[in-house]
């Protein structure tokens, strides 16, 4: 608020108000119930929910308030930062359904949604009361995985401001033998010199390796360096992992993938000394790994990246440098010959380009009968039927899901709900093409629907196994597995689906799939 002045003496109050008021500003109005309505009984409502999430911060002396703002029209988040108060934040929403934003494709016009979903029952309360007025609902309902990214980047800024705005990087150097460390930053170099990025596109290999005990451990790997910003690979601990980033739309996608994962854990390429642990770098000195300044060296670097800032990465270092040296040794004679797949296996390593789906399972899981039921949502349906549909799947866990979805059985049941037969041959050749596409779907474990990642292409999709493992974030596949017979016992999918009742028009072909609608 600016400060009061006082006026000019012999000059006229009109005149000395116009001048303050161009020189210091207008003071921002208060936010009533009564401003608010105005401001927005001009503008058109829409049944949309916008999601607002806040957590203290701490800044120095003060505090602020994180916040994000949420808008379903907008692929990013409107706002993502620390504002003084709850009032400025509402200001910034209620000018924000005043103007519209967005370019081209992703421009949408002003409008007023019909509730906020909020995170703090204070500002539940405190903005219900303001915005009754206005007719827009204020409710407690923000997703928990977005409330806890929201939290944790808090605790971010708090940790930064506590630390002069530095982010401290963990080591991930210590603990190893001087010959360990200079061996992987040894296989780094030839990693760049190798440009994988030129020679492999950025889908992902799956690496597999065994630790000292004998047991056996896998990742998926994706090279970066296609931007020619990023120089690297990326490691993802599973495959739905992977889905998640891969498929991500927008940055609030991301952030949200970034924590479920626990972080984003990676081996880069880092430009100065600087973006490496003060460990790190007096280690490297104390064994003469290095003669550069600290400034002028440049490397590579493990870590883990999370909301809250640098973690210990989860990878084992022998395998990281087993990896960057197998990729380096099988660059082909010319480097921008594209490679489209390959198998390497090493004393250490079993490597497969593209690595897919399948991969990660083991022999019991591919094995497995399993029933999935996936919510089906698509606005030609909703229409007519003003609901989800539930479709039940009886497989085997190593099926691809968009296999299921793009086969002939799903399409037959598909078209019987959308009554095709009444559809012009234009709309039943679009309907064929675009089937696995335009779909939202859902897979309901333990009565709460998860997100599903699914995409069109086979290589792509979960399977069956690991879309009942998406809530667990382990390797784990059963979350409702059906009994596992002996490999003597001759059980059709169908024998096998009766084990909880008859599954009535079902569709059963050779593949051993099984699927029905749910009424």
């Amino acid at each position: 608020m600016p400060k009061k002045r006082t006026q000019p003496a012999g000059m006229p109050p009109e005149l000395a108000e116009a001048i303050q008021q161009m020189f210091m500003g207008f003071a921002p109005p208060e936010m009533t119930a009564g401003y608010i309505a105005g401001e927005l009984e001009d503008l058109p409502r829409r049944p949309e929910s916008w999601l607002v999430v806040t957590h203290p911060v701490g800044l120095g002396e003060s505090e602020a308030l994180l916040s994000l703002v949420v808008c379903p029209d907008s692929p990013e988040p409107l706002l993502f930062q620390p504002l003084e108060n709850a009032e400025e934040l509402l200001r910034f929403v209620v000018e924000s359904m005043g103007m519209g934003q967005g370019e081209g494709d992703n421009a949408w016009e002003a409008y007023v949604p019909a509730q906020f979903l909020v995170n703090d029952t204070q500002l539940a309360f405190t903005w219900g009361n303001l915005l009754r007025e206005a007719s827009i609902q204020v409710n407690m309902g923000v997703p928990p995985d977005l409330d806890a990214m929201v939290r944790q980047a808090a605790q971010q800024f708090a940790l930064a401001m506590a630390n002069g705005g530095a982010r401290q990087t963990v080591p991930f150097l210590q603990g190893h033998t001087p010959e360990e460390a200079k061996e992987v930053l040894a296989a780094f170099d030839g990693f760049m010199k190798a440009r994988p990025w030129n020679w492999l596109d950025d889908r992902p290999m799956f690496v597999q390796w065994q630790d000292d005990q004998g047991q056996l451990h896998s990742l998926y790997a994706v090279v970066m360096g296609h931007n020619n910003q990023e120089f690297g690979l990326s490691l993802f601990d599973c495959w739905t992992d992977y889905l998640e980033v891969a498929l991500a739309g927008s940055s609030s996608e991301m952030m949200a993938a970034v924590v479920a994962q626990g972080g984003r854990e990676a081996v880069n390429l880092a430009h100065s000394g600087a973006e490496l642990s003060d460990e790190d770098w007096d280690f490297m000195q104390e064994h003469r790994l290095t003669r550069e300044k600290r400034e002028k060296w440049s490397g590579g670097v493990q870590q883990r990246i999370g909301i809250e800032g640098s973690l210990a990465p989860r990878h084992p270092l022998p395998m990281v440098t087993a990896l960057l040296k197998l990729l380096a040794e099988n660059a082909p004679a010319a480097r921008r010959d594209y490679v489209t797949s390959f198998k390497r296996k090493t004393a250490s390593l079993r490597v497969s380009y593209p690595g897919t789906a399948r991969d990660e399972l083991s022999p019991a899981e591919a094995q497995a009968w399993i029933r999935v039921r996936i919510k089906v949502r698509d606005r030609r349906v909703e229409y007519r039927e003003k609901k989800a549909l539930t479709l039940e799947i009886v497989a085997q866990g190593d099926t691809l899901l968009g296999k299921v979805f793009s086969g002939k059985q799903f399409q037959r049941l598909w078209q019987t709900k959308l009554d095709v037969a009444k559809w012009t041959q234009s709309d039943r050749t679009s309907l064929n093409y675009d089937l696995p596409d335009w779909l939202y779907r859902l897979v309901e474990v333990g009565g709460e629907p998860t997100q599903l990642f699914c995409y069109s292409r086979n290589e792509m999709a979960p399977t069956l196994a690991q879309v009942l493992a998406l809530s667990q974030r382990e390797t784990v596949y059963v979350l409702d597995m059906m009994s596992r017979f002996g490999d003597d016992d001759q059980h059709t999918p169908l024998d096998i689906a009766q084990v909880d009742g008859p599954m009535q028009d079902a569709v059963v072909e050779e593949k051993g799939v099984a699927m029905r609608w749910l009424e």
